[in-house]
């Protein structure tokens, strides 16, 4: 029994490298993790990453203390807002060439829930509706570094190999 299927495995910009990668490159699916959707114009998060941040702290009655406190950088804060409320640009043409180009292949997309790059690029496969339903991982890690992350990452693409067996 040799090898009978080569999966191709990349994280942020290698995972939009094999997205985009030449349909003859000689692998029967894909693993995308956090695939990157293009540069942000400032040095804050994407906006989605803002507006998920934003929502949960909002929600959190420790970090309504933190900023009566002072315990919040006003600035960052503000700067995060402006981006919130500036008219949101459309899907870079980065972006719709890798989210396209991931609808039409063999691959599984794994999201990292609390990454910035994770959120964006679902962010922006939502405002393309494009037919992909990535696996999310609960993790903040963008490279699954965290406690319990590569076991749920095996799973998940386990699950997406077996797929292969006939």
């Amino acid at each position: 029994a040799g090898v009978t299927h080569i999966v191709g495995f990349g994280n942020c910009d290698a995972a939009t490298l094999l997205a985009l990668a030449p349909r003859d490159l000689e692998v029967d699916a894909l693993v995308l993790a956090n695939p990157w959707t293009g540069g942000e114009e400032d040095a804050l998060p994407p906006a989605a990453a803002i507006r998920t941040t934003y929502a949960a702290r909002l929600r959190d009655p420790a970090a309504w203390w933190r900023l009566l406190r002072g315990g919040v950088d006003l600035r960052r804060l503000a700067a995060g807002v402006t981006k919130l409320l500036r008219r949101r640009p459309d899907v870079s043409i980065l972006a719709e060439r890798v989210v396209r180009n991931i609808e039409a292949r063999d691959a599984i997309v794994l999201l990292a829930q609390g990454d910035a790059t994770a959120i964006a690029f679902a962010d922006a496969a939502r405002r393309l509706r494009a037919a992909i339903t990535p696996v999310w991982i609960a993790t903040d890690s963008h490279s699954f570094a965290r406690a319990g992350d590569m076991d749920a990452v095996e799973s998940a693409i386990l699950v997406h190999v077996r797929s292969f067996r006939r």
